[in-house]
């Protein structure tokens, strides 16, 4: 049985029998200059090949290993880059966020607000991004297994977000192991991050691998059959055929 379809922008939807959706861009907004050529060429590839595209790139990396890495421009800097980008491709827009005041003041220009991974189970970001109106897209916590998220999504629902959105991004046990997170694509998981409202992120971390394209098919063809969002397939990175 198909899930319900999720609004993202006028034209653009998600599950449901929707076209499989991509949500690409660079990991953060650089400048003004670097996020318009992004994306604008992402559209151009988007185009081509006839998938609905939303541009994603984070206004402030909160999550970083080191304290001294470049994180972005901030939230007012980079909500002016991101309604540029709305305006000069009309392409609809999804950035991460971090505390929950942040949620309304992005809404007017954001489409889709996503609650990053580590924070995936905060009640608090939960319901700020539902009282947003906007569409909510919740990184799933590698320290959850995908039926676990069905409490995320219980929040969302009681909060008036009817249709969440849920990405697959790994587990945690890979990565202690092995230093990757490596995506789930086998039939359970994938059926009941269906039920959830649906999307997966098939490369996080496996870029520096091998199989990492393999990963990423198997992935699109799960996605596919399982009428699931393919979040940030790779990090758009110019110079490095990503």
């Amino acid at each position: 049985m198909p899930s319900p379809r999720i609004r993202i922008a006028d034209g653009v939807e998600a599950g449901g029998g929707a076209p499989l959706l991509l949500i690409a861009g660079p990991d953060s907004i650089e400048s003004e200059a670097h996020a318009l050529r992004m994306a604008r060429a992402l559209r151009e590839i988007a185009r081509e090949r006839g998938v609905p595209l939303v541009y994603k790139s984070s206004f402030d990396k909160a999550n970083r290993t080191s304290a001294g890495s470049f994180r972005g421009p901030g939230l007012a800097e980079g909500l002016r880059i991101l309604a540029r980008v709305k305006e000069a491709t009309g392409l609809p827009v999804t950035t991460d966020f971090h505390t929950p005041d942040q949620a309304a003041l992005l809404a007017p220009v954001v489409d889709l607000l996503q609650v990053p991974a580590m924070l995936s189970r905060q009640t608090d970001m939960l319901l700020a991004a539902a009282a947003s109106g906007r569409a909510v897209n919740v990184k799933k916590g590698q320290f959850l297994a995908p039926w676990d998220a069905a409490r995320i999504v219980e929040k969302l629902r009681g909060a008036g977000c009817e249709t969440p959105m849920v990405t697959e991004r790994g587990a945690t046990f890979t990565q202690c192991v092995t230093g990757l997170e490596m995506p789930i694509v086998s039939n359970e998981p994938l059926k009941e991050l269906r039920r959830l409202h649906r999307s997966l992120n098939p490369a996080h971390k496996v870029a520096r691998t091998a199989v990492d394209a393999h990963i990423v098919a198997v992935a699109v063809g799960a996605a596919t059959k399982e009428q699931l969002v393919i979040d940030k397939v790779i990090e758009i990175k110019p110079g490095t055929g990503c």
